[in-house]
């Protein structure tokens, strides 16, 4: 049996408070953009429109919803502090 060690945790109910670039922000949302590649627009539309947080229907959906949530929280905090800019955006093509 592999022995045991501590590790630094968050715990679930604590909340706190991250400040990251916009350069940061970009990856994560290429992180996005990778993770959902393999599907449709379509199908990611439909599981974002029917995703619960709670009862995730699969691997997939479980880690959508994290990505996703995380995404819009930057956002949030973004455009509360006046920090967003619309620009043109073209999605990579599906293979």
């Amino acid at each position: 049996m592999p022995e045991k060690f501590n590790i630094e945790s968050i715990p679930p109910q604590n909340i706190i408070d991250v400040k990251i670039s916009g350069a940061f922000y970009g990856r994560i949302h290429q992180l996005l953009l990778y993770y959902c590649r393999e599907k449709s627009p379509e199908d990611i539309q439909q599981r974002i429109a029917t995703l619960d947080m709670e009862k995730p229907r699969d691997d997939f959906d479980y880690h959508l919803g994290t990505i996703l949530t995380m995404v819009l929280e930057i956002e949030k905090v973004a455009k509360e502090q006046g920090k967003v800019k619309v620009i043109e955006f073209t999605p990579p093509e599906t293979q």
